[in-house]
């Protein structure tokens, strides 16, 4: 699936992403699949976290801190 992914600019700014942005793609294949969300930080599915700066891991769960994946579950819900 893909699809047209807008992010405000001040978020992006505020993510230091080393892989290129790809989730701004349109193609959810590359994002962590999202269990929960606070509106500031997304749990994400241990099994689906992809290696990343913005993973945090617990022993009983793991959370995406990044700034623009948090945007795009909040707004798209994917």
């Amino acid at each position: 699936m893909k699809l047209n992914i807008k992010v405000d600019e001040l978020i992006l700014k505020a993510t230091k992403c080393k892989k290129g942005f790809s989730c701004l793609s349109g193609k959810t294949e590359c994002m962590c699949e999202v269990e929960s969300s606070s509106g500031i930080n997304v749990t994400i599915k241990a099994e689906s976290a992809n290696s990343c700066h913005y993973l945090f891991r617990t022993s009983t769960s793991a959370y995406c801190l990044c700034p623009t994946r948090s945007a795009i579950y909040n707004c798209y819900k994917i």
